[in-house]
């Protein structure tokens, strides 16, 4: 089977974009950038979440790594839905085998407060 079966699921990949009102505050909008991207996510570790505490309360963190194609423009920052989850991107690295970068793996968490 080759990586490409593998990759059994399918999601979006939103991107931010921060700008100033009127009012000079700060707002966020996303946009989706890619649809029906393949894609497959496994929950890292066991299947608890993370808990934190915060100042304004306790934080649920929840940890993933996906599983994209090698030429998949994802990055830093960038927030994937999939199954009507929204999972934020944080910094990964490519994978490479023995010659060329052979697929991306990119982790992730969703966080609930």
């Amino acid at each position: 089977m080759s990586y490409i079966g593998l990759l059994v699921q399918r999601c979006s990949i939103e991107r931010k974009t921060v700008s100033l009102n009127d009012q000079a505050q700060m707002r966020q909008t996303w946009s989706v950038v890619y649809t029906d991207v393949p894609c497959r996510l496994d929950k890292i570790g066991n299947f608890t979440s993370t808990l934190s505490q915060t100042p304004t309360g306790q934080t649920s963190r929840n940890e993933f790594v996906g599983f994209f194609l090698r030429d998949q423009d994802i990055i830093t920052g960038d927030r994937i839905l999939i199954d009507g989850f929204y999972l934020y991107v944080t910094p990964s690295l490519p994978v490479y085998d023995a010659k060329k970068l052979h697929h991306k793996e990119v982790f992730m968490s969703v966080q609930e407060t």
